[in-house]
């Protein structure tokens, strides 16, 4: 696999408080984990996985309008093996997806990012100008 290719991820839909999901294969080792997820509500969640792997945000934007929250998290795995990741956040219904890249990533595993507040076809976060070459996309739309 090239740096950066998609291994395996996966979409949940009204999953229950605390959300945990589980990546359907092993995750590998210096590997990056994505946890996107939204809800009805503007707190700020915990979240962990089953590895004990560190989260960082990489984005949050919350629609006031619509009183809606979109949130971007990363991690890199710790070892090849079974993961969970659980998020743990007020709020009525959300959506979850996580996903799993290759790495590796620990030195640089977020490079720019972008939202924006949009609808209809045509939505659009706007662009983003990548500061490094044969990097790969993840865009998350809830």
């Amino acid at each position: 696999m090239a740096f950066g290719d998609f291994v395996q991820g996966g979409f949940t839909d009204n999953p229950a408080s605390p959300w945990t999901v589980a990546f359907t294969g092993n995750v590998v080792a210096g590997n990056l984990l994505v946890a996107a997820f939204g809800r009805a509500t503007n707190s700020t969640p915990t979240v962990t996985d089953s590895q004990g792997n560190t989260y960082a945000l990489a984005r949050s934007h919350y629609d006031v309008g619509n009183d809606y929250r979109l949130d971007v998290w990363t991690a890199i795995a710790g070892s090849s093996a079974a993961c969970s990741i659980t998020v743990t956040a007020a709020g009525g219904s959300a959506e979850f997806t996580r996903a799993e890249f290759t790495g590796p990533f620990a030195s640089s595993r977020l490079d720019v990012v972008n939202s924006a507040i949009g609808s209809g076809v045509n939505a659009s976060s706007g662009n983003v100008t990548p500061t490094d070459s044969g990097v790969r996309g993840v865009g998350y739309h809830g």
